[in-house]
């Protein structure tokens, strides 16, 4: 009889051994994931799915894989984000006062694709609720904080249909994260041999992302003229008379604002970068007939100050040497698309001595049949069709 109640006992203590260790597996993926999927899914707008989900009460960690979230309707089948690890360290006790509080936050080599048609449209515009949803009275907002969230090995895809596709592979860290003050963050990333830094702070965070507003300081170095031309082209600004062939560009930038309202000034300089398939138009310069109007341009030093508002590009000055003279220009693109810059060109070589034909020689021609060597052209019309004449 005595081994017979020990037996029930020891029996008694395995399954409750069972239940305690087998609980959070059931609840983690037969309550609480179905519950973050619905409450993902309905804040950002999308069917968020999660692979597996695990939670350990005694370190208070929550580990999630397969995080997954589908692009918008007409953007292809490929999701719009995948994080295919997760790791949270949160407080319980904190929760139950209606806080969240993480220790740490760390997703590990997430895949994000943004993708921009050739209307202007991105896949991310209708992520989120544009309109918050109405909160009783009496609910308190949820109060967050995370102490370290840190993304690692993002991979990040820009691309456009005809445009091309640039890659990036990313790095975040951001500190003491919560509602109330800024907090600092800082990035690394590298792109097609290329390097980008940066560091600054964002928030107090808004109900809207969007708004929440951000300082930072952005360094890059070794940046491929080309692929940095790709990336502008797939941003909306395609130039339809030149290509860059190669060079390197180096970017010093400083952003205010709101991802919603961004504001960006930046000090470029550049080297080495080759323009192609140079084509301009107009009738003061039929002369670039003769030649078809095309040629090839080694800008051996740049330097340059822009800046960037509520889609409106300024181009308050720039420095070139080139293997035919120096230009200096100044101009806009404004938010509708039209632009206009005035150039300021000095030529220094023959067409024979600088070893091209084409643009420059047509330029030259002009130069000895007006006895000078200064010339001043304008640029003008829109970013899908620019015209050029002559003022000087």
């Amino acid at each position: 009889m005595r081994r017979r109640t020990a037996w029930i006992i020891a029996g008694a203590i395995a399954a409750a051994v069972v239940v305690v260790l087998g609980l959070p597996a059931w609840l983690a993926n037969g309550t609480v994931r179905p519950q973050v999927e619905t409450k993902l899914s309905a804040a950002l707008g999308r069917p968020v799915r999660i692979q597996h989900l695990s939670l350990s009460m005694l370190q208070g960690q929550v580990k999630i894989t397969g995080l997954t979230i589908p692009d918008a309707p007409g953007f292809g089948r490929e999701p719009l984000a995948v994080v295919p690890a997760a790791v949270v360290h949160l407080n319980w006790w904190a929760l139950l006062t209606g806080s969240i509080e993480a220790s740490s936050v760390r997703l590990q080599q997430p895949r994000l694709r943004l993708v921009r048609q050739g209307n202007g449209r991105w896949n991310v515009a209708t992520l989120r609720r544009t309109t918050p949803q109405p909160r009783p009275v009496a609910q308190q907002p949820t109060k967050l904080h995370i102490g370290s969230f840190e993304i690692r090995d993002a991979a990040i895809t820009l691309t456009q249909p005809g445009a091309g596709e640039t890659r990036a592979v990313m790095t975040a860290t951001a500190r003491d994260v919560n509602q109330k003050r800024a907090f600092p963050v800082q990035l690394a990333a590298e792109v097609d041999g290329g390097e980008i830094s940066g560091s600054g702070s964002i928030g107090p965070l808004d109900q809207n992302l969007a708004a929440a507003p951000l300082q930072l300081v952005i360094s890059a170095r070794r940046l491929s003229a080309a692929e940095l031309a790709r990336t502008i082209a797939i941003l909306g600004y395609r130039p339809t008379g030149f290509t860059i062939a190669s060079g390197s560009v180096q970017v010093d930038a400083k952003l205010n604002g709101s991802l919603a309202h961004l504001k960006v000034t930046a000090q470029a300089r550049a080297g080495r970068v080759r323009v192609q398939q140079v084509m301009l138009g107009g009738r003061e310069l039929a002369q670039f007939g003769m030649t078809g109007g095309t040629g090839t341009i080694e800008v051996t030093r740049l330097d340059a100050a822009l800046g960037y508002a509520g889609s409106a590009f300024d181009l308050s000055r720039l420095r070139a040497g080139t293997n035919f003279g120096d230009l200096a220009a100044h101009g806009h693109i404004a938010p509708s698309g039209r632009l206009r810059f005035l150039l300021d060109i000095h030529v220094a070589a023959a067409p024979h001595k600088s070893g091209l034909s084409g643009l420059v020689g047509a330029l030259v021609r002009l130069f000895q049949k007006a006895k000078d060597p200064e010339l001043r052209l304008e640029i003008y019309g829109s970013t899908h069709r620019a015209l050029v004449r002559q003022l000087k």
